[in-house]
């Protein structure tokens, strides 16, 4: 509802409700939407700056969650698509598993 209902949006909004927003986003991005296509590539854009500095020497597999991230893959070079993988279980799953080796040693 125009530029006010925006700003009091973004400046109430969870986390949860940006998530909402997603499906829509993506949808117009596979329609051709220009400022679609533009979000999204921005998105991707600063997923692999992120990645690059994360993976450091490219050696890692690195692991996504939710629809975004399942979105952006795709979309992604190649080699920031060979590097994310699907995880085998859930964040706390994760964090157990990383605890488990930091105990062995």
């Amino acid at each position: 509802n125009g530029p006010d209902g925006i700003v009091i949006f973004a400046a109430t909004a969870t986390p949860a409700d940006f998530a909402d927003l997603a499906p829509i986003l993506f949808d117009a991005f596979d329609a051709g939407d220009g400022l679609a296509r533009h979000v999204v590539s921005a998105g991707v854009a600063d997923l692999e700056r992120i990645l690059t500095a994360m993976q450091g020497d490219g050696g890692s597999d690195l692991f996504i969650t939710g629809g975004v991230g399942a979105r952006y893959k795709p979309l992604s070079a190649p080699p920031f698509r060979k590097a994310l993988k699907e995880p085998d279980g859930d964040s706390l799953s994760g964090a157990f598993a990383i605890g488990a080796a930091l105990l062995k040693g």
